[in-house]
Parts: structure tokens; sequence; C-alpha cells
């Protein structure tokens, strides 16, 4: 969709809305979009495994915020993170997202994190995309759309 029509999207917020509202419309047509905790735990109830903006506290009393963040089954006392978005659109400065993700999986916050990175010129250019991952963490991967 993005390769055909870019500028359907044309801010990291309506990025943003739109994957949230894709991954949270896929969970609920496959039932996995809850997580429950049972009644013994405090925070007991159903919850949604996808969240915006959602605040990681580390233990130093910093937060980070990752864009999206999808959680995993609740187990244990325990609310792991599977995966953390962060999204840039015509932004240069992905180095500090880089960064952000990759503390929170060394730290055991999250298992995964995935930039995606849009970038485009004029309505007529042609668009290329890539997938790689990154160098300094094996669980952390790059998705650039760009002009050729």
């Amino acid at each position: 969709d993005w390769a055909e029509h870019p500028y359907k999207w044309y801010s990291e917020a309506n990025i943003q809305a739109e994957v949230y509202s894709r991954l949270v419309t896929v969970l609920n047509l496959t039932g996995r979009n809850t997580i429950e905790v049972p009644e013994n735990q405090t925070e007991h109830g159903l919850y949604s495994k996808v969240y915006l903006e959602e605040y990681i506290e580390l233990k130093d009393g910093s937060k980070k915020r990752p864009d999206i963040v999808l959680y995993d089954n609740y187990a244990e006392d325990s609310w792991p993170i599977s995966l953390a978005f962060e999204f840039k659109y015509n932004n240069p400065n992905v180095a500090s997202d880089i960064r952000k993700l990759q503390l929170l999986i060394k730290k055991n916050h999250i298992k995964y994190g995935c930039i995606l990175d849009f970038k485009h010129g004029g309505p007529k250019d042609e668009l290329e995309s890539t997938w790689k991952r990154c160098p300094e963490e094996k669980n952390l991967w790059i998705f650039t759309i760009k002009p050729i």
C-alpha cells in the first residue's frame, strides 16, 4: 500500500496510527489481541496486547517510550514485551531510536525492536525498500523505504 500511495500517510503520527490499526485488526481477527491476567494477581483483568506510546520504566527510574509496543502473553507476574516499533518520517535522526531500542533489548525490557524509516521525495519518485539487521544488535531490524 505504501509503495503505491506514499502520500496517504503524510506524517509520522498517521503512519503510527495506520500500523497500530492494522496490527490490532489482525490480532482481533485471529483472537490474539488480549492478555488475561489471573484473578490472583493485583492487576487481574483483560488487557490489549498493542499500545501506542507506552512508557517503559527502567531500573534507574528513567522512562523510554517506543511508538508502538506488542506485549507477549502474561507469565508469572511478568509483562513481557515481544516487539517495540519506532517510526521515522523524513527524519534523518534514526540513531537515537536505534540506541533506545538497543538499550531496551539489552536490559531485557523487549525481545525485538523494529525501526520503520520512511523517506520520500516528490510524488513521481520510484521507491525502494530494504530490510537490514542492526549490526550491533541481532534482535533489532531497520526497514527503510526511500526514493531510488
